[in-house]
């Protein structure tokens, strides 16, 4: 069974947002309406800053906001949460 560090995780979230992103023909302005719509609350700074740093309990957000967009492809593609990525800690 192979294991993963929280900084593994973090770099897995912010690529798997990076890439639906692309899938999903996203910048970071329409990711901020979405996420916004939704029900959101951050700034459109503070999304950008999200995806250039650390992931936090904002990611599954953000990713929830992506993947509205995919819903609306024929892609098979979703961006994870967060907690699919780390591991359980026991």
């Amino acid at each position: 069974m192979s294991s993963c560090t929280n900084g593994d995780a973090d770099s897995d979230a912010q690529t798997a947002l990076h890439v639906g992103m692309a899938l999903a023909a996203l910048t970071t302005t329409e990711l901020w309406l979405t996420h916004v719509t939704i029900g959101g609350s951050l700034t459109e700074a503070q999304v950008g800053r999200e995806l250039g740093g650390r992931a936090t309990r904002v990611h599954d957000e953000l990713a929830d906001a992506v993947n509205d967009h995919l819903m609306g492809t024929d892609l098979a593609y979703r961006v994870p949460y967060l907690s699919e990525l780390r591991p359980l800690l026991s």
